[in-house]
């Protein structure tokens, strides 16, 4: 397999000329669109972590500028049934995932459980619990698990390490409501980046995808995940995009609530 690496212009082919990276990549996924390493708003991935060249090809318009330009990194070449899927296989402006993909301030597409992604400001604040496998979502139980590393901590390695952990001790079996907040910076570069993701014992269940270089950048968001009782270990990690290259995360922070459920 080689990487390779896909680009369109978010002006040109994306409606109202944006895109939610992070939301566009859950989209993927729902359509069976596997394989994706990242994607990238204003990164040029030039190799991958053993040092390979990584192809590119031009799906849609042209970029204005590199901040226009959005990468979709795959560990392989797609098949031509999944660029249609993504692009509908037109230029100028793009068709199919591309041309469907909810503008800025509309509402997301029905969440099942798993990830999903709230503005930074209402990180301490409480968002609105989707519905769990058909039941209605009350709110949280009172009680709260938190953990924060408000400092920073640079890594320059392309593999992960810890930044912080949030340890839940003998907890009641049932669904939990999970949240995080992270600050980032890269060392100046047109393609390094910083990498970050939440790990429920050892599982991934959200990725923060790198997005711009050289100026500190909030990510926020959350997770539902279903917890048996006993112990579990939830984790932020990060890591660079590059070797030899600063990714810096501050002010990180895990918050994990139980969620209140009346059975449809």
């Amino acid at each position: 397999m080689a990487a390779h690496t896909y680009y369109y212009s978010i002006s040109q082919d994306f409606p109202n000329g944006t895109v939610n990276d992070q939301r566009f990549r859950v989209e993927l996924g729902d359509a069976g669109i596997t394989g994706i390493t990242s994607i990238n708003i204003g990164l040029i991935p030039t190799a991958d972590l053993a040092g390979t060249p990584v192809p590119s090809t031009l799906r849609g318009s042209t970029p204005v500028d590199l901040e226009d330009r959005l990468d979709i990194v795959a560990v392989d070449e797609f098949s031509s049934a999944e660029l249609t899927i993504i692009d509908g296989d037109t230029a100028g402006p793009s068709g199919g995932l591309i041309a469907l993909h909810p503008q800025e301030g509309s509402e997301p597409p029905d969440i099942v459980p798993g990830q999903g992604h709230v503005p930074v400001d209402d990180v301490d604040g409480d968002p609105a619990l989707p519905p769990i496998d058909g039941s209605q979502v009350l709110g949280v139980e009172p009680g709260v698990w938190y953990a924060e590393d408000l400092g920073g901590s640079c890594r320059t390695s392309v593999y992960y390490a810890r930044k912080v952990r949030l340890e839940l001790e003998d907890i009641k079996a049932g669904w939990y409501f999970i949240r995080w907040y992270c600050e980032c910076e890269a060392t100046t570069s047109y393609y390094a980046g910083v990498r970050a993701r939440i790990q429920v014992d050892g599982e991934t269940v959200a990725e923060v995808d790198p997005r711009r270089v050289d100026e500190w950048y909030s990510d926020a968001g959350w997770a539902l995940v279903e917890l048996g009782a006993g112990h579990h270990d939830i984790d932020m990690d990060w890591a660079a995009t590059h070797n030899g290259y600063c990714a810096t995360i501050r002010r990180s922070k895990l918050i994990a609530q139980k969620v209140k459920v009346l059975n449809g």
